[in-house]
């Protein structure tokens, strides 16, 4: 199994919360496990993305971190924690800045990491990444 999680950190968003990034993705990588959640997820949402991580094979992540405000990380911190012990079969990409997200990340190697994700290449090198895992 492989798996694409998207991770948000930043102010409650309403229902119908639309990501273009995955939106992308999820056209072009139909056998990829998708699973999002935030800052404001309960322990059951990020224990399940926790077991998603745990029994992949390989998996890509995505935080979006809101610039405006220092939003706490919740739940999230123990889903970065994770990150940190899979390092082997993950690639990380960020978009914006978190002070305590960002002291967290600084433990996984700079070759896993791509910041600021924000334009059509990036969202290239994505898909290649996960192209490359459906072809394991």
């Amino acid at each position: 199994m492989n798996l694409l999680l998207s991770l948000r950190i930043g102010a409650p968003i309403p229902q119908c919360y639309q990501n273009s990034i995955l939106d992308l993705i999820r056209k072009d990588a139909k056998d990829l496990i998708i699973y999002d959640c935030d800052n404001h997820s309960d322990s059951v949402i990020i224990s399940y993305a926790t077991d998603l991580l745990e029994k992949s094979a390989k998996a890509a992540i995505i935080i979006e971190m809101e610039q405006e405000g220092d939003f706490p990380l919740g739940q999230l911190r123990l889903l970065f924690t994770k990150l940190i012990q899979h390092t082997t079969k993950i690639l990380v990409f960020t978009v914006g800045t978190h002070p305590a997200a960002n002291h967290i990340l600084q433990a996984l190697p700079a070759t896993i990491q791509f910041h600021n994700l924000d334009n059509p290449k990036q969202v290239k090198q994505i898909l290649s990444f996960l192209e490359r895992i459906n072809e394991q």
